[in-house]
């Protein structure tokens, strides 16, 4: 073991976005340590090599791995890496008090990254934001909003 090469290297497998809930795991990519320290920044830490780790919150954490080489030279290396937990969405629609029967309105809905409307007939398109409506009599709409959560 070259224990002039220390290198603390932390990774995450895949991708850097999570939702509540999800497992995360860790890639440690260092070289020449023996021993591994990982803070992920919510109270909670491990000594594996490679970690797993789910968040109970959303946020943004800086998790921090310290590499140590041994306990007789001290040499010691950090990396971080940056972990975004994400939550539900949250649907913001606009409201639409009465249209007449013949005409046309458009429908609004933000705070995800995919959507669909019900009913799904008289509409333009029922898988997009801002679908426009053509009622013949009263109608409700829902939306059911979607994102990476």
């Amino acid at each position: 073991m070259d224990l002039t090469n220390l290198t603390a290297d932390a990774e995450v497998f895949t991708t850097p976005f999570y939702c509540i809930g999800d497992t995360v795991h860790f890639q440690n990519l260092s070289n020449g340590g023996v021993s591994y320290f990982w803070n992920f920044q919510d109270g909670n830490t491990s000594t594996q090599f490679q970690p797993s780790h789910v968040f109970d919150s959303i946020g943004t954490y800086h998790v921090l791995l310290i590499a140590l080489d041994s306990i007789s030279c001290m040499l010691v290396d950090s990396d971080y890496v940056d972990v975004f937990i994400g939550g539900p969405p949250t649907a913001i629609t606009n409201p639409v008090n009465g249209v007449c029967r013949g005409d046309s309105v458009q429908l609004n809905a933000s705070g995800g990254t995919s959507y669909v409307w019900s009913p799904n007939y008289n509409i333009t398109n029922d898988s997009i934001d801002n679908p426009f409506v053509f009622p013949d009599t009263t109608t409700l709409y829902t939306i059911i909003v979607f994102d990476s959560c």
